[in-house]
């Protein structure tokens, strides 16, 4: 995410966003074991991927073995933007409680959402450190990074995992006390860009070296394989171009599976980083996004702009699919706006199969920037019904004025999530929590199968919202769950929703 304050090198991103708007300031942006596994042994054959996808997030056999975390990663335990909680109305429901830095709510950057662990503990990432805060909001302990921390991070038995941007170390924290277990250099530094590492199968995968790619500066030039008990260095890989919020997916077949900021597509071995395969978006080359790839059963969902598109308003992104078996691209879909986060895979409500969900929407930087919603079918691609959202008018995100606080610079939305009775969840730059879900599944007439082509288009008949004020953005891991428990961060602030 173009996510974090005080890196110079981000003003050459946001200076195209901003020509609009010559007025504003120069902004200085900003696995346990095997067992306690989404997958347990024994459990993630393909004969079972069908059946371990249908949003649960840890199967009975896993919680017999060994209580697992209920959510130790961004975008949820089997990395597909998934829960298995029915969230209420949101107009039903209010926060119990809300935490910000002891430092104060707007002087620092929440880096994408919290991580919960068995006892109900969240995890959270702020520009200065690592911070537990207890199920009633209270901070337990805080490990200070001085030289800047921006990737959310990942639970891995009984530590956590991550890496600081301003050394290219990566880390391994007690989750008991937070003192430092161990550390490793992987380079002489990492991007700015707010990733989402994650350890599998005892293979902590993480990106480090900051890009200085024609297209955009920051993201990482490589990506590697950590021992992830020990920190030890076990491969390293450079991708076409920079990888953007690295988030490794691991489709549990000994690989691991990510997408770089041009919508490149890679699976490596997790043993030893050697390609298995590689699909590059030919003809967007020069494109940027801060999309990534989410998995589905027996293919890869990917959220990038095409040509030489950065995101901007009036420029267009892509959804496309992809078989993990081979790579070979499987369909695709011209979005009216850019894709600038992360698809979400599940069951939608009244829908009798797996549905693929993003969320286009500009970047910053124009005086009016469109957002939607929309869905497709997963496996054919054909577009099943959209939402438009009202068009946001200001350069910047809501409540991130560059000259009172440190800004945050989103995406544009969050990455969605899919909740267990098919409504869509999702955080926008008008700082409101979307619910969206439809209510005429199959009781009106399938649309076009394409999605529209133009701006304006209308909402499908029947996809209802409801929206709650958080007051200001997130971005992109925002959300995670537990029994009973819907938690929030936006870029300043922990919402924990309780039902």
């Amino acid at each position: 995410e173009s996510s974090w304050a005080l890196h110079s090198l981000f003003w050459k991103r946001l200076k195209a966003y901003l020509m609009a708007a010559p007025f504003i300031i120069r902004l200085l942006v900003l696995h346990a074991a095997a067992a306690s596994q989404d997958c347990c042994e024994g459990t993630c054959g393909e004969e079972n991927m069908e059946v371990n996808f249908l949003q649960t997030n840890v199967n009975s056999a896993s919680l017999s073995r060994r209580k697992a975390h209920p959510w130790r990663q961004a975008f949820g335990n089997e990395r597909r933007c998934v829960t298995n909680e029915v969230v209420p109305s949101l107009s039903s429901i209010k926060p119990a409680w809300n935490w910000s830095s002891p430092i104060g709510r707007y002087s620092t950057v929440l880096g994408g959402g919290p991580v919960i662990d068995t006892t109900g503990n969240f995890y959270v990432v702020s520009s200065e450190g690592v911070h537990k805060v207890s199920p009633e909001g209270q901070q337990l302990w805080f490990h200070a990074f001085p030289v800047g921390i921006n990737n959310q991070v990942t639970l891995f038995g009984d530590t956590v995992l991550g890496n600081c941007k301003g050394d290219g170390t990566a880390f391994a924290l007690d989750i008991s006390t937070g003192s430092l277990v161990w550390q490793t250099k992987l380079a002489e530094d990492a991007g700015p860009d707010s990733g989402y590492p994650a350890a599998y199968d005892g293979i902590f995968v993480v990106g480090a070296g900051m890009g200085h790619h024609p297209s955009s500066a920051g993201g990482n030039v490589y990506v590697f394989g950590l021992n992830a008990t020990t920190g030890a260095k076990l491969w390293q890989f450079a991708p076409e171009v920079p990888v953007w919020n690295l988030a490794p997916l691991f489709p549990g077949d000994d690989s691991t599976v990510f997408m770089d900021f041009a919508g490149n597509v890679y699976k490596l071995s997790l043993k030893t980083g050697k390609p298995i395969w590689k699909t590059l978006a030919l003809n967007d080359q020069g494109s940027f996004s801060d999309g990534g790839a989410i998995l589905g059963s027996s293919l890869v969902y990917t959220c990038s702009n095409i040509g030489e598109g950065h995101g901007s308003e009036g420029t267009r992104g892509a959804v496309r699919a992809y078989g993990l078996s081979d790579g070979k691209m499987a369909w695709e879909q011209i979005l009216p706006s850019p894709c600038n986060s992360y698809p979400a895979v599940g069951m939608l409500a009244g829908a009798s199969g797996l549905s693929v969900v993003v969320t286009p929407g500009a970047f910053i930087g124009s005086l009016s920037i469109h957002g939607s919603v929309m869905a497709f079918d997963a496996m054919t691609g054909n577009r099943q019904w959209q939402y438009q959202c009202p068009v946001w008018h200001g350069i910047m995100a809501r409540n991130d004025n560059p000259l009172t606080m440190v800004p945050c610079i989103p995406a544009h939305w969050s990455a969605p999530t899919i909740t267990a009775d098919g409504k869509v969840l999702a955080v926008r730059m008008d700082g409101l929590l979307y619910q969206v879900h439809d209510s005429l599944q199959g009781q009106r007439e399938s649309l076009h199968p394409a999605a529209p082509k133009e701006l304006n288009f209308e909402t499908t008949p029947g996809v209802q919202a409801e929206t709650v004020d958080l007051e200001r953005s997130s971005l992109h891991g925002a959300f995670a769950f537990a029994p009973n428990t819907m938690a929030v961060n936006t870029c300043d602030s922990l919402f924990v929703f309780r039902y």
